[in-house]
C-alpha cells in the first residue's frame, strides 16, 4: 500500500465524531451504528491503489451522519458526507429494519451524490456455532449512475466467521470476514478479481 493509505487513516482518526447506515462493505443496510457510538472502517485494493475510509457516529436513535474519504492512483484524499435516517432497526425473524438517505451531500466523490434506501432482513441460524449471529439479507436501490439495485449477504458459520459478499450494477465483492474480538473486523475479499482487505473497529464514547 502507498502512503496515501497511512494518510487516509490519519485522517479518518482526527476527524471529530461527526456520522450513514452501517454497510457490509460498502453498500448500505438497513441498520445504523448504534447511538453513541463512532465506528470506523478501512477497504483497501492495492493492486489498484485503491483506498476508501469511513468514520461514523449515531447520533440518535433515528439518525447518523459519516464522513468519508477515497482515493484513486494518487495522494489526494477526496473527502465526501453522508447522512441516513433508521425508520427500522431490524429484529431477527420478525421485521426487517429500513433505512434511507443520501451519500455524498456535497456532491464531491466519484460515485456522486445519490439517495438510497435499504432493507435489510436478519434471519436467525440453527447452528452449535452460529445460533447467536443473524444471516444478513440487504436488498437496496440508489439513484446512483441513473438508479439500480444492490444487495449484500452475510453468512456466519461462527461468531468469529462468516462470508459476505455484495453486487451493484458496477461491481461484485465476496470474501470472508473474521472478528477477532467484539467492536472489531477483518476482511479479506475479491473486488472485481482483485485482492481487498479491510479493517473495522466500533467503540462507544
Amino acid at each position: 500500500m502507498k502512503v496515501h493509505v497511512s494518510v487516509l487513516v490519519a485522517l479518518m482518526l482526527v476527524i471529530p465524531s461527526a456520522v450513514m447506515a452501517d454497510r457490509l462493505i460498502t453498500t448500505p443496510q438497513g441498520r445504523k451504528v448504534p447511538e453513541g457510538v463512532v465506528k470506523l472502517e478501512l477497504l483497501s485494493t492495492p493492486s489498484r491503489d485503491v483506498a476508501f475510509g469511513w468514520i461514523g457516529y449515531g447520533l440518535t436513535q433515528n439518525f447518523e451522519i459519516e464522513i468519508s474519504g477515497e482515493s484513486f492512483d494518487s495522494d489526494k484524499i477526496t473527502p465526501g458526507l453522508n447522512m441516513s435516517y433508521n425508520y427500522l432497526s431490524p429484529i431477527t425473524d420478525i421485521a426487517p429494519g429500513i433505512s434511507f438517505g443520501v451519500l455524498d451531500v456535497t456532491d464531491q466523490t466519484r460515485g456522486e451524490i445519490a439517495a438510497y434506501a435499504a432493507i435489510s432482513y436478519y434471519f436467525g441460524n440453527w447452528g452449535d456455532l452460529n445460533q447467536n449471529v443473524p444471516t444478513i439479507l440487504t436488498v437496496g436501490g440508489w439513484s446512483r449512475d441513473g438508479g439500480g439495485v444492490f444487495y449484500s449477504v452475510s453468512l456466519p458459520f461462527s461468531q468469529e466467521f462468516r462470508l459476505i459478499g455484495e453486487a451493484d450494477r458496477n461491481s461484485v465483492t465476496a470474501g470472508v470476514e473474521i472478528v477477532p474480538f467484539q467492536g472489531a473486523s477483518l476482511k479479506y475479499l475479491f473486488r472485481e478479481g482483485d485482492p481487498t482487505v479491510g479493517f473495522s473497529f466500533q467503540r462507544r464514547f
